[in-house]
């Protein structure tokens, strides 16, 4: 009778422990893994139900070649670098998550309008570029930095820094680091806090609280992907920005919750603007907002910042 109950009991363990265990290659699969898991396919098709038109036809009117870098820890990575002949400026734009640099290509339509140059990167482990792991701006921030200085070498005019979702923290943590005095500003849109805030909001489905499940999940990132989830903080860096920031952020965001934006929007230092779009969902400020506005109230907001009017909010660039 012990025996068999000591079996019982051991089943049961063995059976937890490898629930746990996939549960725990699940969410690193889908999280951080180039090759989705399941889930994450799936949480990514959710994801991607309100496509984003890409503007072929305006990619083809455009003077835009392909450029590659090579990482800090030696992967190659590309970005695609528009330009025009009379630029005042230089927009570096890093897209989301598991996203595609098209889908930055509606900001840059209007960002060139503006008399920018763009460079759309594609982050490592997506599209194009090498690697296994992406790095929830942990790793990107430093491969910013890198991208920077070849957007300076290339073409010396003042650089702001641009980015949506992951691509916005990554920014945000790339302030953190410091920044040469060519970097002029900041644009977030819709960025989160920390990576592990992040990835216990989507995992779990709500925040808060300490989460056995992602505590094991760091612990993977750290083992398998070399980074941890807890290594960088947009947060935190934003406390010793030396340059300005616009934040933007939709209410009706699922995905990333607005309230991360206002923190980070509390916690920077340096000159801020917060533009909250109501009803925009994650990504979806630039297309939200354009069409509500009328050709009346963006004059309106062009006289208003009296330098510039771009991402159909009124961002004064000098």
């Amino acid at each position: 009778m012990k025996k068999s109950a000591f079996v019982w009991v051991a089943s049961l363990v063995t059976g937890a422990m490898i629930i746990r265990e996939i549960a725990v290659r699940q969410a690193f699969g889908m999280m951080v893994e180039r090759k989705n898991s399941r889930l994450g396919k799936k949480l990514c098709g959710d994801k991607d139900d309100n496509k984003r038109p890409y503007y072929e036809y305006w990619l083809d009117s455009v003077n835009m070649r392909t450029v590659s870098i090579v990482s800090h820890d030696g992967l190659k990575l590309f970005g695609h670098y528009i330009t025009i002949p009379d630029a005042k400026r230089n927009v570096l734009m890093m897209h989301g998550w598991r996203g595609v640099w098209k889908d930055c290509v509606g900001l840059a339509r209007e960002l060139v309008k503006e008399k920018c140059n763009v460079l759309i990167i594609e982050e490592r482990a997506q599209g194009n570029s090498e690697g296994r792991f992406m790095g929830f701006g942990v790793k990107e921030s430093v491969d910013c930095r890198t991208w920077y200085r070849f957007l300076h070498r290339e073409n010396p005019l003042p650089i702001y820094l641009m980015g949506e979702s992951m691509g916005a923290a990554t920014v945000m943590m790339a302030a953190g680091r410091g920044l040469p005095s060519y970097i002029k500003g900041i644009i977030a849109d819709c960025g989160f806090t920390t990576p592990y805030e992040i990835v216990r909001k989507v995992v779990l489905g709500r925040e808060g609280g300490t989460e056995g499940l992602v505590n094991l999940l760091e612990r993977r990132c750290v083992k398998k992907a070399g980074y941890s989830l807890k290594g960088a903080s947009a947060t935190e860096s934003m406390k010793k920005c030396p340059v300005p920031v616009f934040f933007a952020h939709g209410t009706a965001d699922s995905f990333v919750p607005h309230r991360m934006s206002i923190t980070n929007y509390r916690a920077c230092a340096s000159r801020k603007t917060l533009y909250l779009v109501d009803g925009a969902e994650h990504c979806g400020c630039f297309e939200k907002r354009m069409s509500q506005i009328s050709c009346r109230y963006r004059w309106q907001c062009h006289k208003r910042c009296r330098n510039g009017y771009a991402y159909g909010f009124g961002i004064p660039f000098p």
